[in-house]
């Protein structure tokens, strides 16, 4: 029955269960306590209907404010910490399904509500589920957001509310369990608010990067720093970060993270550094970049753009600095950059796809002569001195800029070159090879530049990429390769 369920490929075009999830909802605490396993066949069932809609996440939109009504009515209401754990059993699963952004919006945020989860919050013990934590922890991070001083719920009696709320961060962030990554949101909603960034940013930033940088520290606590720095520096206003950034940047790339035998570390730690980049560059959108009418395949390849959009292809990337919007570039983007470019070399994919995400955030937001500078460096992963993962690396940075627009059409000539290579690179070692990644990698570049640019800018470059896409289609030894190039 339900084994057999699971494993049906699914689609559809509506929350078509709402009624039975309704229901599990309505009989969830009279499964509490019971024999049969009933209370397990509640959540299994629950998680069941959910993980069908992981795919199309956006049908439960709908039902969504009438759910966590109901869940939160029953947190509101609980007797027990029972009726309480399966409440946020259930509630946690759903936001897995649909994501805490969107989720998180629709919880109630009164002013009332702020004592009541604070206190819930306090008053669980060490032996409390994560699950219920993490519900608690997500739902203040919305209300600490009311426009009210934090001091106006201080009594006497208690420590001051805004000391109570970061130590509910602190403790959390070196946690080892989801509450971390919700304890990260809240703590960079809260430090963002008005009557905070002055008093406990300062204080937080430097306790967040003390607890990711000292020696010997275990890797859940660097994790915890480093999570804290990267949700602050992307929720908080670029003014009130500046005059930390450089000195977290030098702490930072002084330290051993780099070279860090834990994956999601090193991860974690290009997350922190292409944010203090941002911090350090004004927002704007590029007036340099290439405009494309749509992203559209179709609507590329017919044609069907814009006349005035088509004109801005043949934007000529020499222009002079001197025409951009002027202001200093920071001396510490040179650092950003260099780390990310390393980035793009890690041994981990993880790493290197972070690493990429940042040259394309951190390029878009540079005049264009500096941005052609980061181009030409990336050009130089692609050497036969570098290693397989510098090849992956620089497809998965092409491929970013392309997409965004980053990469003129008079650069796309020496790109191209380099991604005819890198379709067919395959190195053997011993008794087996190396390339597959590489390959595939350079399939999405392909992918993302017959979506990013005008048919007539890739016209002199069609017969090349095609001849060598169906050479892997058709005999990549990869399935993936082969699934890529077609």
């Amino acid at each position: 029955g339900e084994c057999k369920e699971a494993g049906v490929g699914f689609a559809s075009y509506s929350f078509d269960e709402l009624d039975e999830v309704e229901g599990l909802v309505d009989k969830c605490w009279q499964s509490v306590g019971q024999g049969g396993r009933t209370e397990e066949k509640l959540v299994e069932r629950w998680k069941l209907i959910l993980d069908r809609y992981q795919e199309q996440p956006h049908l439960l939109d709908p039902a969504l404010p009438k759910l966590l009504g109901s869940l939160l009515k029953l947190i509101r209401t609980h007797e027990d910490k029972k009726q309480l754990r399966i409440t946020s059993i259930l509630l946690y699963h759903l936001i897995k399904v649909r994501g805490h952004k969107n989720v998180v919006r629709h919880f109630p945020h009164e002013v009332e509500d702020l004592v009541f989860v604070l206190d819930l919050l306090e008053g669980q013990g060490q032996d409390a589920v994560w699950e219920i934590k993490f519900i608690l922890i997500l739902w203040l991070s919305i209300i600490v957001i009311i426009p009210f001083q934090m001091a106006r719920f201080d009594s006497g009696e208690r420590e001051p509310t805004a000391n109570r709320i970061l130590s509910i961060c602190q403790n959390q962030l070196t946690a080892y369990d989801k509450s971390k990554d919700a304890a990260s949101y809240l703590a960079s909603k809260f430090l963002s608010r008005p009557d905070t960034k002055d008093t406990h940013l300062p204080n937080f930033i430097q306790w967040a990067l003390n607890l990711a940088t000292k020696d010997g520290a275990k890797d859940n606590d660097v994790t915890g720093g480093l999570t804290a720095l990267a949700a602050v520096f992307k929720h908080t206003k670029r003014e009130d970060l500046l005059p930390y950034a450089s000195n977290i940047l030098t702490t930072i790339t002084q330290s051993r993270i780099k070279q860090h035998h834990n994956t999601y570390v090193r991860k974690c730690a290009l997350k922190v550094v292409q944010r203090i980049g941002l911090v350090f560059l004004k927002v704007k959108v590029a007036s340099w970049r290439y405009q494309r009418g749509s992203r559209s395949l179709t609507i590329n390849v017919e044609g069907k753009v814009d006349a005035n959009q088509n004109g801005k292809a043949d934007f000529d990337s020499g222009n002079d600095c001197e025409n951009e919007e002027e202001y200093d570039v920071p001396e510490e983007i040179e650092d950003v950059i260099e780390e990310l470019l390393t980035g793009l070399k890690d041994n981990d994919t993880f790493v290197r796809w972070t690493a990429a995400k940042g040259v394309g955030r951190v390029t878009g937001r540079l005049a264009s002569c500096l941005a052609d500078e980061v181009v030409s460096s990336l050009l130089q992963l692609f050497s036969d001195r570098e290693t397989d993962s510098a090849w992956h690396g620089g497809c998965l940075a092409v491929a970013e800029l392309g997409r965004r627009g980053l990469l003129l059409p008079d650069r796309l000539q020496a790109v191209i070159q380099h991604i005819s290579k890198a379709l067919v690179y395959d190195e053997r070692r011993g008794s087996c090879s190396v390339g597959s990644h590489i390959r595939d990698a350079a399939c999405y570049v392909c992918w993302a530049f017959a979506r990013a640019y005008d048919p007539e800018v890739l016209k002199p470059h069609i017969h090349e990429i095609a001849t060598k896409l169906l050479v892997v289609t058709s005999f990549d030894r990869e399935v993936n390769c082969r699934r890529a190039a077609s």
